[in-house]
């Protein structure tokens, strides 16, 4: 049989509990097993195909037992994918139609009727344009040896799990988002994070000592008057631009965690709970309430640095630490900020959001900022193999002279799921764009405004290596939680085209022979949010993008060394660390992914 190349695939679903693919059958208990002549047997079902949905999934399938003329037992041998409501089980060998909620039968007289019990609705599976994998499931055999025999005589399958890696050419789609939140967790998109802050009047007003000043950020807490409703989700308010999807409401009648739902229109909006369901208000017909809203309700607020110049007196630029997440804003309802700090005043501090599908992801700083496992399925010519539990451990990118921005990701999860049937015609979410190339990459140094012009090729790994050994439990094989991650390492190495030195022609602030071979380890940590290295990756248009920043940056030794007629060049190796400085990024690092398409989601990965 011929290789069909349209079957390999490799796609990731996000999970919101471990180990459980959301949108699956995890469960069908026998509600009424019919009664009657039915035939004595055990049968296979399965539930919907991707070209024939039921439910609105496909690819669960199975086993029913008839026994004594009624359904005995119902077993699931996989649990499908997609399925966001009671699918209907089809059975080919004499059992047409079995309903979740009754009804069809297989010669029995009485009714059948099946519950079954779905995960979570489903995440979307993102499939990505992936070169190469090397999923599999590893397990060691653990071996008894007596003092009877010289070798071996018995074996038992010891712990099970799968690993492997993926090879990509770097795309700015969906399945780059979904690794890129793998290792950075904390991210946020549009307009629920603050992008920059520009700065504009007279600005010449800072006389203060400090080069550096935190600045402070003053969340939106507004009210609206006139409001109405009556143990129902419809409010009506008076007239406000500033109200917004998923800001807190508090007011009479309002229930505990309420937010905005559907904005209607200028005066009216639809009450909803955390989870975004109809909530109604209480206490009957209320009238001219005044209702408060949270721009918000995570109360995880954005910090910010800014920079003065002393010499003239002025903000040089304003840098941003912490984007915050969460916010819920109106033009005419985002934070502000004020110009009064440093000695001064004078200068007008105009607060930017984010933009429609731009990413920005940092290191996890609270409890909620988990790191996702995903389902991940690999589609191999014949079969999808299937891998649950799957968590990132490393990722690698490269961008070298004359070739695509190049990533590598380690996986590693649960024991290797029952194959499946192919997925055809897969809907790849990168497929209107070209993959990243080195000839539109660009690097700076230490916060420099212009490009280096020096480096040939730049490569880093971000490693936050797995505690396989915590993942496993008494009773259980297979990993029961997704792995730990433990000590976060960034390293990376780049190469300049020429040896630098302080002199040299184009020289934007490189790391140079004698300050990498001096006393003292060379470092690039200007602190005050300002990033030691930027790498930034763009589409040939300039609309889409990736890009990386280092905050506090140490260089290995370099070499220079001329081979032949070679020209004599310079390579160092770096690592990247935790800038701890006062007023400082608070980070090792941060990716911002922009996208200008459906290839890149509009919503946050981890919602």
């Amino acid at each position: 049989m011929g290789v069909e190349w349209l079957n390999r695939y490799v796609a990731l679903e996000r999970e919101d509990s471990y180990g459980v693919e959301p949108g699956e059958i995890t469960g069908i208990a026998i509600g009424a097993n019919g009664t009657g002549s039915g035939t004595n047997g055990t049968y296979n079902w399965r539930a919907g195909t991707k070209a024939s949905p039921t439910g609105g999934g496909f690819g669960a399938f199975g086993t029913i037992t008839i026994a004594g003329n009624v359904i005995s037992a119902i077993t699931i041998t996989e649990g499908g994918q997609g399925y966001t409501s009671a699918p209907t089980l089809f059975q080919g060998n004499g059992i047409t139609a079995l309903n979740a909620s009754g009804g069809a039968t297989n010669g029995l007289s009485g009714t059948v009727t099946l519950n079954v019990t779905l995960s979570a609705n489903s995440n979307g599976v993102t499939y990505g344009e992936v070169d190469d994998e090397s999923m599999k499931q590893t397990f060691e055999l653990l071996t008894r040896n007596d003092m009877s025999r010289q070798v071996a005589s018995k074996a038992v399958t010891n712990t099970q799990y799968g690993e492997g890696s993926i090879n990509l050419a770097v795309q700015p789609d969906d399945f780059m988002g979904k690794v890129l939140h793998s290792f950075l967790p904390y991210t946020e998109e549009g307009n629920g994070f603050i992008d920059n802050i520009a700065v504009s009047g007279t600005n010449n007003d800072y006389s203060g000592t400090d080069t550096s000043v935190a600045l402070v950020f003053t969340t939106i807490i507004f009210t609206v008057t006139g409001s109405s409703y009556n143990d129902d989700p419809t409010i009506t308010h008076a007239s406000s631009d500033k109200i917004a999807t998923g800001q807190g409401v508090s007011g009479d009648g309002i229930p505990s965690g309420a937010q905005v739902g559907v904005v209607t229109d200028a005066t009216h909006f639809e009450l909803v709970d955390a989870l975004g369901a109809a909530l109604s208000t209480t206490g009957g017909s209320l009238s001219s309430k005044t209702l408060t809203f949270d721009t918000n309700p995570l109360g995880e607020i954005a910090e910010a640095v800014a920079d003065i110049n002393t010499s003239t007196n002025a903000i040089t630029k304003i840098y941003i630490t912490n984007p915050g997440k969460g916010y819920k804003v109106t033009s005419t309802s985002k934070p502000t900020v004020s110009a009064s700090f440093g000695g001064g005043s004078n200068a007008t501090l105009t607060v930017n959001m984010g933009t429609a599908r731009t990413h920005i992801f940092n290191e996890p700083e609270l409890s909620t900022h988990a790191y996702p496992s995903y389902t991940m399925r690999v589609g191999r010519g014949e079969k999808e193999h299937t891998f649950k539990g799957m968590v990132a451990s490393k990722l690698s990118m490269s961008a070298n002279l004359n070739e695509y921005v190049m990533a590598s990701v380690d996986f590693i999860g649960q024991a290797e799921g029952v194959p499946t049937t192919l997925v055809a015609g897969v809907d790849y979410a990168g497929l209107a764009v070209d993959a990243l190339h080195f000839a539109d990459a660009e690097v700076y140094f230490e916060d420099n405004a212009n490009k280096t012009i020096k480096v040939q090729q730049i490569s880093f790994e971000i490693n936050i290596n797995r505690d396989i050994d915590s993942a496993y439990a008494v009773g259980n094989r297979t990993f029961t939680r997704a792995p730990p991650t433990q000590t976060r390492e960034i390293s990376g190495t780049m190469e300049f085209n020429e040896v630098l030195y302080s002199d040299t022609v184009g020289y934007v602030n490189e790391p140079t022979y004698t300050s990498l071979t001096g006393s003292q380890v060379h470092k690039i940590q200007p602190g005050g949010g300002k990033d030691a290295i930027r790498i930034k990756f763009a589409s040939e248009d300039g609309n889409d993008s990736l890009e990386f920043k280092f905050f506090n940056v140490r260089f290995e030794a370099p070499t220079a060394s001329v081979s032949g007629r070679d020209a004599n060049r310079m390579s160092v190796g770096f690592q990247a660390f935790y800038d701890a400085t006062t007023l400082g990024a608070g980070k090792a690092i941060e990716a911002k992914l922009i996208g200008s398409g459906s290839h890149v989601q509009n919503t946050t990965y981890n919602a």
